[in-house]
Formats: C-alpha cells, structure tokens, sequence
C-alpha cells in the first residue's frame, strides 16, 4: 500500500533520492531537484557522479539506466494504448514502490 502523499517522504529521504534517480535515468529530472540530489549525495557518501554513487552504495546492479529506459518506453506505450496517462513521477513512484521502498521502510 502506498503511502499518502503527504507523509511519503516522512522520515524517508532516500525514498526522494530514488525517484529522483530513477527521474534522472529516464531524463525527466529538472535540474533543481538534480542539484538537490547531487547536495545529498555528496554530503551523505562523498563526491562523484551522484547516480553512480548512489547505485554502488545502495548495490544496484550495473545497467541499471537501460532497464529504467527501456521500462518507461515500454510503460508509455501500454498507457497510451489503455488510454490512460502516465507521468514521469507517477513511474518514479511505482518503480520505488516496487522495488525498494519495501527495504526501506516495512509498513509502506
């Protein structure tokens, strides 16, 4: 189940930082919750590219940005052809949700 919106990022920032990487993966992350990413990042694990370090200090897979790519064409597709629509974030979120939030916090 998904959290409420507004008790989502509660208590979680890595939640943040995830949709974020996975934002940033497809090309839909602006460039002031990049430089919010990167601050963290940085200030959390140390300098670097902000992806790269996040993916080896959470012991994500290499090839990690493909996938999410190749996820988001594949999710566009489907949602135009169930004429339904699909954000950037709204993908961000079910991408976390299903994959880490889990690990990171069990009641979500």
């Amino acid at each position: 189940m998904r959290a409420k919106p507004d008790t989502r990022y509660t208590g979680r920032p890595l939640i943040a930082l995830l949709e974020m990487f996975v934002l940033e993966y497809i090309g839909e992350l602006d460039p002031k919750r990049r430089a919010l990413a990167q601050k963290l990042v940085h200030s959390t694990w140390g300098k670097g590219n902000w992806l790269e370090v996040t993916r080896k200090q959470l012991k994500i897979k290499e090839g990690i940005g493909d996938y999410l790519k190749k996820k988001w064409r594949e999710n566009l597709v489907i949602a135009r052809e169930k004429n339904l629509s699909l954000t950037p974030n709204d993908f961000a979120v079910a991408i976390v949700d299903a994959n880490w939030s889990q690990h990171i916090d069990p009641s979500v």
